[in-house]
Order: C-alpha cells, then sequence, then structure tokens
C-alpha cells in the first residue's frame, strides 16, 4: 500500500522578547540551531551557530547574561567563521503543539533579525493551520509563508521502506516522547515487532548513508 503525501510547512515565529531577537537584530546577524533537545522541567538544549565576523565572544556573552531564561551557556568551539554555543533555556518547546496537531519540526532552525523560522512536515495540510492558532500567543506570533509537497528524496529506500517510514511519521513513532511503541505499530501493521525493527534498522542506515554520501 501507498500512503498520502507529506506536505512542508514553512513558519516565521517572531517573539515579543527573546535572546535571539535582541541577538540578531542588535548585530545584524543571522543564527542557525544546529542541535534541539528538549530536556526535563521545560528546559530545552540548542546548539547555536553564531557568525564571528560581526560579534564578539564578549557581546554573546553579554546578551546571554542578561536573560534569566538562559540558565546555561558553554563556547564548544570557535572558528575563523562561527561561533558554536552550548545554550540550554527555559521555555516551551512547542512539542506538545507540534504533537498535538500531528506535525514534525525539521532539524536546523534558522534565525534572522528577530525571527525563527521553521520548517514542518505533515500528513494534512490542515495540521498546519490549527498548528498556528496553538503557537500564537501573548509572548510570539507565527504567520504560515508557504505549504509545498515534501520532495522527501527515497530513491534510496524501497517502496515497501519508504511505506512504513510514513507510517511511522503518522503515527508520531519519532516524535518526543513517542506517541506509538513497537508493539502497538506491531498490531496496527500486521507485523511482527522484530520485522518492524529490521526495516527500521535499514531505513536508518539508509537515510545516514545518504546524508552522510556514503
Amino acid at each position: 500500500m501507498i500512503y498520502k503525501m507529506l506536505y512542508l510547512a514553512k513558519i516565521e515565529i517572531e517573539f515579543k522578547r527573546d535572546w535571539t531577537r535582541e541577538l540578531t537584530k542588535k548585530f545584524d546577524i543571522e543564527l542557525d540551531s544546529i542541535y534541539f533537545q528538549p530536556l526535563l522541567d521545560s528546559k530545552v538544549l540548542d546548539i547555536i551557530k553564531i557568525p564571528s565576523r560581526k560579534i564578539s565572544q564578549e557581546d554573546c556573552l553579554n546578551i546571554f547574561e542578561e536573560y534569566d531564561s538562559i540558565l546555561e551557556y558553554v563556547l564548544l568551539d570557535k572558528t575563523d567563521e562561527n561561533y558554536f554555543f552550548k545554550v540550554i533555556t527555559l521555555c516551551d518547546t512547542n512539542i506538545d503543539k507540534l504533537s498535538k496537531n500531528n506535525c514534525f519540526q525539521l532539524d536546523n532552525l534558522h534565525i534572522s533579525k528577530g525571527k525563527e523560522y521553521w520548517e514542518v512536515v505533515s500528513n494534512d495540510k490542515k495540521n498546519f493551520k490549527q498548528l498556528l492558532l496553538d503557537l500564537n500567543t501573548s509572548e510570539k506570533s507565527a504567520f504560515l509563508r508557504s505549504i509545498t509537497n515534501y520532495n522527501f528524496d527515497k530513491k534510496f529506500l524501497t517502496q515497501k521502506q519508504y511505506d512504513i517510514l510514513v507510517v511511522l511519521f503518522e503515527k508520531g513513532y519519532f516524535e518526543i516522547p513517542k506517541r506509538i511503541t513497537l508493539d502497538e505499530l506491531s498490531k496496527d501493521l500486521k507485523l511482527s515487532k522484530s520485522t518492524i525493527g529490521v526495516h527500521l534498522q535499514k531505513i536508518e542506515s539508509a537515510l545516514i548513508r545518504n546524508f552522510l554520501n556514503k
């Protein structure tokens, strides 16, 4: 069976007050969150890439110190082009809102001129509109920039692997926390748990090889 198409929404988020907003607007720079991990107690860990040619390390640290929401920051690396900071903040992770609306946020969040630019995938365009309603609060505004077909390059997957990957996505297997277990998927797909596990390993292996160009 071939499952329905996935869609990609580009969403713009503008915070009323946020350290990334101040940093990007004050110094006219662009940031990238190249790694994101939710922690316990509404904490979030980000690895942030900051261009080093327009802002000094001291300026970065001064901004970090101004915000109580920043619980920890560490300079991980510095190159001729960029700083790489680990930043742990206390904030709304939006994971529940994404999960509730069957949406999945892709990695590598871009931040420019005080605005965050998200790429979100879902199997139904209507989910994006409901997500926007949930994201809009007194602290931030969310705008839908575009919706397109998600052109996932599946040439390195078999049709069976691709179909299973879409089912895993739609049922929330990749969300944090997972909305479905392998045992529950086994019953839904009428496949053994070990068979699904083998398919999942092959899918992950193919995706990683493609990402690393191996």
